[in-house]
């Protein structure tokens, strides 16, 4: 989105943002980690984000090594990304709504039980 925008790929800007994708990728990893061992979402959904931070890297390595980097890796990459990150959005969105279709009698029991233990 940046070379869009603004930059061309060889300028010092473009390389120092560039720089923070791997950063932010070893976040989501950490993230993912925690996310299935705290088993707050249920099913299948759960491992989603490790499927983000991990299998992309993985499928990329692979294809590079296989192909070499050329239009055909990075057609592929780039759809690879755009369905992980998809359903990543889906399973932030549906664990965020069925959190808060709480009834209010609902969201009262479980604050009067947080309260109760807690004294």
């Amino acid at each position: 989105a940046w070379i869009i925008i603004h930059s061309t790929q060889g300028s010092n800007l473009f390389h120092a943002l560039d720089f923070f994708w791997p950063i932010a990728n070893a976040f989501l990893l950490v993230t993912a980690i925690v996310i299935v061992k705290a088993k707050g979402i249920k099913g299948w959904k759960r491992y989603i984000p490790l499927f983000v931070a991990l299998l992309f890297h993985l499928a990329l390595f692979l294809l590079y090594i296989s192909s070499g980097r050329n239009n055909a890796t990075m057609l592929i990459g780039g759809a690879y990304s755009v369905i992980a990150w998809m359903l990543l959005g889906y399973v932030v969105t549906t664990n965020f709504s069925s959190n808060s279709t709480k009834s209010l009698q609902e969201k009262y029991e479980s604050n009067r039980k947080y309260m109760l233990a807690i004294n």
